[in-house]
């Protein structure tokens, strides 16, 4: 009876394991690509101010350029022509 508990324990805890990591992986993988846009968008944005364009990097735009990827960016640009 020992031995049955313990084997039942056991697959219950691989199954609810399981469920965790699917039901996060995704959430996990957005986070990650809204991170690594961020800091994409950070370095051209660095790149833009190397070239002459001064463009304000502040947490608002680097975030723009990070959730919107390249058009975010086109955005932060053109807005900070605009404005400017």
């Amino acid at each position: 009876m020992q031995q049955n508990q313990a084997a039942g324990i056991l697959a219950t805890a691989v199954v609810i394991t399981l469920l965790v990591v699917i039901f996060i992986r995704s959430p996990l993988r957005r986070a990650a690509k809204v991170l690594l846009n961020t800091a994409l968008g950070f370095l051209v944005m660095q790149g833009l101010n190397y070239v002459g364009l001064g463009i304000a990097i502040n947490w608002l735009t680097t975030l723009l350029a990070g959730i919107f990827g390249l058009p975010g960016l086109v955005l932060v640009v053109l807005l900070q022509k605009i404005f400017v």
